[in-house]
């Protein structure tokens, strides 16, 4: 019985060494650690049938606004027409009016504003003028035109404050001129006197 345990214990002792041996022998290798995986790359895009790279996707360009275009000024607007003279049926507005048209030496507007319709239609009918423009170029072609019309106004400024002389029908009224101004022997003047006359409702120079 002792030698059958003595030889088992040899056994396993003659086991334990062969072992050891074995991996302490020259020679012996021992299998190399396993290396880690590293990531695979991403697969490239397949190419498409016709072999042309799919196009880019675009971006839209941002919208301006349109730029600001200098447009040019608005013309003046034309002057109203009330603005021009015209047929007075108030004598002082007449005589106003007036003074204005002398001081710009408008001889057309005067005779337009101030002359009575029936000396316009003699002075046609005689044949001295075809119409209203041309009584108008006929007086200021006369040498002592500018003085008159100086003369006139003169007369008009001494005036406009007086209360004038009426006839009895209220068609006509006179002013005494200043002694200033007596030597104006031009249209509606008399007897030192200047007359306006109203026809169909409207003051002219008599």
């Amino acid at each position: 019985m002792k030698h059958f345990r003595l030889i088992i214990v040899v056994v396993a002792l003659l086991g334990a060494g062969y072992a050891w041996w074995t991996r302490s022998a020259p020679g012996s290798v021992e299998a190399p650690a396993k290396p880690a995986e590293t990531p695979k790359p991403a697969p490239a895009p397949k190419p498409s049938a016709t072999g042309i790279a799919p196009p880019k996707p675009t971006v839209d360009a941002p919208t301006l606004p349109p730029a600001a275009v200098n447009e040019p000024p608005p013309a003046p607007a034309p002057a109203a027409a009330s603005d021009a003279p015209q047929l007075q049926s108030n004598l002082d507005d007449c005589i106003a009016q007036s003074i204005e048209l002398l001081k710009a030496k408008d001889i057309l507007n005067l005779v337009k504003t101030l002359m009575p319709p029936d000396a316009v239609q003699n002075m046609i009918a005689s044949g001295q003028a075809a119409s209203v423009e041309d009584i108008a170029t006929y007086y200021s072609g006369r040498p002592e035109a500018a003085q008159v019309m100086t003369q006139l106004q003169q007369v008009l400024e001494s005036v406009k404050t007086q209360t004038p002389e009426m006839n009895p029908d209220s068609s006509q009224a006179s002013y005494k001129m200043d002694a200033s101004v007596s030597d104006y022997s031009g249209p509606g003047s008399s007897n030192g006197n200047i007359y306006f006359v109203k026809v169909n409702g409207y003051w002219y120079l008599k």
